[in-house]
């Protein structure tokens, strides 16, 4: 990364899924700063997907994409698992078109005229999810939720203060003699003399420079 100072325009980007195998030194300031998690989609996403997905595959007019992405059992599902899934149900597709012609493979171009490609129905994305498997297992949800977390605290937040420390001074009944007397008499006089210039025991708390946490 040496060098990309001077140059304009002109931007890094990485992408791991082993955030803890990082270098700490490489997510410092001024080098790769920003840190985006892009967590598993959700039921939306997973719809939004399947839409990008299947843009160029013929659907039954029965295929609702919605409903598909909200099924649980898409959970945990990442991109490449749908696209897993919409390649299974293709196949699925294909293999009942090629039956349901008789099992030659040249069924309807007897006459020169191409067959129309079999339409992927909704059993068969059903059939597909029993043999298409979350490639993310939720043992390694709870690390990367883990990791994120890690990496989200030390990214330059501060230290929150603790609250100072104080003392109750004992409670003296007005013209109280004696020892509580002479207690409390010591108690203001400390107060007092070392509370103002740079603060002491007895004085306002110190404020203390912000702590930054860096990776």
């Amino acid at each position: 990364m040496d060098g990309i100072e001077g140059r304009a325009g002109v931007y890094l980007v990485a992408a791991t899924n082993r955030p803890d195998m990082i270098d700490p030194a490489l997510l410092r300031p001024g080098r790769l700063d920003k840190i985006l998690y892009v967590p598993l989609p959700p039921p939306e996403g997973r719809a939004s997907i399947l839409r990008a997905l299947t843009r160029r595959t013929p659907l039954a007019p029965g295929v609702d994409l919605e409903a598909l992405g909200a099924a649980p059992q898409l959970t945990g599902f990442s991109g490449a698992d749908l696209a897993a899934l919409v390649r299974e149900a293709c196949v699925l597709a294909l293999k009942e078109g090629i039956a349901a012609a008789g099992g030659g493979g040249r069924g309807g171009r007897g006459n020169g005229v191409a067959p129309a490609p079999p339409l992927v129905q909704p059993h068969h994305f059903a059939a597909a999810m029993q043999r298409v498997q979350p490639s993310v297992s939720r043992k390694d949800q709870r690390m990367y939720d883990a990791l994120r977390l890690r990496l989200r605290s030390s990214r330059g937040h501060l230290r929150p203060e603790e609250p100072a420390a104080t003392v109750a001074a004992p409670e003296v009944a007005p013209g109280a003699t004696g020892a509580a007397g002479d207690a409390a008499d010591m108690i203001s006089a400390e107060g007092g003399g070392e509370g103002g210039g740079e603060g002491g025991e007895g004085g306002a708390p110190m404020e203390e420079d912000p702590v930054v946490a860096l990776a």
